[in-house]
């Protein structure tokens, strides 16, 4: 656990105290009168002790950030935990870096939180002007870092796969679903309500085929508990969360369901080069689909009839939290955010409360990671009253996406 990992932090500290100087390094004096080398990486050192330690300027900042964000608690090494920190390699892994640090003497209580950052700084700046310097404290601290854009690049990257070939695997699980989805986004023939339900579980087989794996290398997580997710309510979950979020860059209806981005391109790449599928009977078929006009999106009545529930009180609450979840992730100005949607699928993923099976004081530290990330991408990218808005908004979206969840199997087959 986080408070665990702390405590294990501190005793470090205390070690590393009692550690004679001969011992480790060469006297601090003695140093700082030479050129000072940093006993993290080996760069440069600053002229002075930073928290405690004789480090470089990039090493200060990295341990400022990683205290004051608390992210120090959940840095994990993906070897033995002892990766050799040099200039080159010191980005790397934060775990032995930050322990590096800790060895050469910095210690997270001189590191100012929040609020004593902002009162020494208000004390400073008093005379001048109070109101300008906290803002300008508040804008500093709300810069993303470029440890946090690498975590944000890598979470992205986790979703980029070869996307056609969830198609043709498609045919492969029932033509005549298959089939009836083509016609339907080519407006030839209305989609039946269990081709629908075909049509998310092959998403759903792909995501946790392709996807979710890639999420989980390098989690560290047993074995029991990555097929919890691989094969429970969580990877369905955050699953149904992503595909009711991808939409068209133009969608100007509120009731258009919003697949995935690339579900149209998808099928007209399939159908423009179809003479390169496998399936002879799949070749026939598709040669005679209306190409010019080409596919289109589903909307939610499409998906979604009159009665497919036979439940006006829950189809109108199935409709609520669709729109809930498709508004959610939007900045400012209302503009579509992908960003915010592989940030939610990866807590929706590691979230301990859809499983009680999972092992919670280890799950939970990696889900806490992606939150406070998303918390910090927030900041950087809203004004403050915005950001915690769209933040507690996110944290119903938890609740939201499982409501859905249930109301989607519970109604699942309702309808033929």
């Amino acid at each position: 656990s986080t408070r665990h990992k702390s405590v294990i932090v501190k005793n470090k500290q205390n070690e590393y105290k009692n550690v004679k100087p001969d011992e480790t390094f060469a006297d601090t004096q003695r140093v700082l009168d030479s050129t000072p080398i940093c006993k993290v990486c080996g760069d440069k050192a600053g002229k002075h002790a930073y928290y405690g330690g004789i480090v470089c300027g990039s090493c200060r900042a990295f341990f400022r950030r990683s205290v004051q964000s608390k992210y120090y608690l959940i840095f994990q090494c993906k070897i033995s935990e002892t990766c050799e920190i040099k200039s080159e390699t010191k980005k790397k892994c934060q775990f032995c870096r930050f322990e590096r640090c800790l060895a050469a003497g910095m210690n997270t209580s001189w590191v100012l939180s929040d609020e004593e950052r902002n009162r020494r700084f208000n004390k400073l700046n008093k005379l001048n002007s109070g109101q300008k310097s906290n803002r300008s404290v508040s804008e500093l601290y709300m810069k993303f870092t470029r440890e946090e854009q690498h975590v944000l690049e890598s979470v992205c990257s986790r979703f980029y796969f070869n996307r056609i070939t969830w198609l043709t695997k498609l045919f492969h699980l029932n033509r005549e679903a298959g089939l009836n989805i083509l016609e339907a986004t080519f407006t030839i023939a209305p989609l039946k309500m269990t081709n629908r339900i075909i049509l998310a579980q092959a998403f759903q087989l792909y995501f946790v085929t392709n996807i979710v794996p890639k999420i989980l290398e390098n989690s560290n997580l047993p074995s029991k508990d990555i097929a919890q997710i691989l094969n429970g309510e969580n990877s369905e979950i955050s699953h149904l969360f992503k595909i009711t979020q991808f939409k068209t860059k133009e969608r100007r209806e509120e009731t258009v369901m919003q697949l995935d981005l690339s579900f149209k391109k998808d099928v007209s790449d399939m159908v423009n080069n179809f003479r390169e599928v496998e399936n002879p009977n799949m070749v026939e078929m598709i040669s005679k689909l209306p190409v010019k006009i080409g596919p289109t999106i589903l909307s939610y009545e499409e998906l979604y009839p009159e009665n497919w529930a036979n439940n006006k009180e829950i189809e109108d609450r199935h409709r609520e939290l669709v729109k809930k979840l498709q508004r959610w992730p939007t900045d400012e100005k209302n503009q579509f955010d992908y960003s915010l949607v592989f940030l939610m699928t990866f807590i929706l993923l590691f979230n301990s409360d859809y499983n009680p099976l999972l092992t919670r004081s280890i799950v939970e530290p990696i889900q806490l990671k992606y939150v406070i990330l998303l918390q910090r991408y927030l900041r950087y990218k809203m004004n403050p009253e915005m950001a915690n808005k769209k933040f507690l908004e996110g944290m119903l979206v938890l609740s939201y996406t499982k409501e859905l969840w249930e109301i989607n199997n519970l109604h699942a087959n309702v309808q033929n």
